[in-house]
């Protein structure tokens, strides 16, 4: 199985937490970001989202670059779950979702430990590709991209 996991990109600083929009300069950075990913190869079969409008925005934009279907998934707003792991069964999919909870999944895919997130970053708009079992501790990191890296005006 292959998770990509995504941060959703730049939002608008106040408002309603569950209505912050993405900012135009974040919407354009992040079409750019998702173009990269699909000229990667990387092929989910939907794409799940947060169901927070800035989540959503990111997931919609992706979807489109990697013609997957969307799915809202009410655990991508929360801590990552057992309830979460059990949604993901296709051999391909992608997550979008926020911080500091895209880096406690990553970290407990990974590590099989939720409190290790600190040592997966994510900046708005980054990704990381995972593959193995969505079980705790057996997925492997295949790449972990930053925008800027994804856009080629970064280190790899």
């Amino acid at each position: 199985m292959q998770i990509l996991l995504v941060r959703h990109a730049i939002a608008e600083p106040a408002g309603s937490d569950a209505e912050r929009a993405l900012t135009d300069a974040g919407r354009r950075e992040f079409e750019r970001v998702a173009a990269a990913v699909a000229a990667r190869g990387w092929r989910p079969e939907s794409v799940l989202h947060s169901p927070l409008r800035r989540a959503r925005e990111t997931a919609e934009i992706l979807g489109r670059a990697l013609y997957a279907p969307l799915e809202p998934c009410a655990e991508l707003a929360e801590a990552p779950s057992a309830e979460l792991l059990g949604r993901l069964r296709a051999p391909a999919v992608a997550l979008v979702g926020h911080e500091p909870w895209m880096s406690a999944l990553a970290a407990w895919l990974l590590t099989g430990r939720r409190e290790l997130g600190h040592a997966f970053p994510f900046e708005r708009g980054g990704c990381a590709l995972l593959e193995g079992r969505a079980v705790p501790g057996e997925a492997r990191l295949l790449a972990f991209l930053p925008p800027d890296v994804l856009l080629g005006s970064g280190a790899p």
